[in-house]
């Protein structure tokens, strides 16, 4: 190999002369002939790089902003946003943020938010026709064609509509609260039961609960039906939704009643 490249040297250094290889030159001579303008190509390389230029804008305007879409599909889904918010989608809903700012959200269908709080950057979840502001909250969104229903858990919020924002409803711990369509104000409205985010955060509280409406959380939570010998008892417990049986024989034993399963069910 090193002979070779000797040889070549030799070569290039015998027949080497001055603007003998001149590559502009050659350019020029080329153009003449295919009859190219002598500053056509300065013009086409500027048209090529401001082409560039622009895909260069486009492509950082759409990578800021694109709109990023969390689903839930068939079953309950459960994502951990960049903030460290955790969400849970129940089936067939939705999470979106533009601008890669995931503190400012829009949601379809039935969502349960565990936000981390800052108070430097609020949370925000909102659409057209509403909008809720985070207080350091744990929070459920039911978002429907006719109304959107808010129920806090832990923490406060506050609920307005988009048409009077100025008179926005304070919702503080257990409240709950319903924004019909093409209302002005958001309604408190009684919550129904404690466990109305199980869904999402698979635990059950009792306290002093009478068993009819033990029994109805855990039908709803299991879609499964009970009946008990007697229901004059109440109930103070706190489980995880782990096993169905054995929460079943916890109460049993708590309340010396017998619970079944109806025939239709299971």
């Amino acid at each position: 190999m090193k002979k070779q490249e000797d040889k070549s040297l030799e070569f290039v250094i015998k027949h080497y002369k001055y603007s003998k290889l001149d590559c502009n030159a050659a350019y020029h001579r080329l153009a003449m002939r295919i009859g190219i303008q002598k500053h056509s190509h300065k013009l086409w390389w500027a048209a090529a790089a401001s082409f560039l230029l622009l895909l260069s804008f486009a492509g950082i305007y759409n990578y800021l902003n694109q709109t990023t879409t969390l689903y839930a599909t068939v079953s309950t889904t459960t994502y951990t946003l960049a903030d460290g918010t955790k969400v849970t989608l129940s089936p067939q809903s939705s999470l979106s943020y533009k601008d890669r700012n995931c503190r400012d959200i829009e949601i379809t269908g039935r969502v349960y938010l565990d936000i981390f709080h800052n108070s430097n950057k609020p949370f925000t979840i909102s659409d057209d026709s509403y909008r809720i502001n985070d207080i350091g909250t744990r929070l459920e969104v039911d978002e429907t064609a006719n109304s959107t229903t808010v129920y806090v858990e832990q923490g406060a919020v506050s609920f307005a509509s988009t048409s009077d924002i100025s008179h926005a409803l304070l919702l503080n711990q257990g409240c709950k609260a319903i924004l019909k369509k093409c209302a002005i104000r958001p309604e408190r409205i009684a919550t129904e039961s404690a466990n109305s985010t199980s869904w999402a955060t698979h635990k059950f509280q009792f306290r002093d609960t009478p068993l009819r409406e033990v029994l109805a959380d855990l039908s709803d939570y299991y879609k499964v039906s009970f009946v008990s010998d007697k229901y004059n008892v109440n109930l103070t417990a706190d489980f995880r939704a782990d096993n169905l049986n054995t929460i079943i024989n916890i109460i049993q034993k708590s309340l010396d009643v017998k619970i079944k399963y109806k025939s239709n069910s299971k």
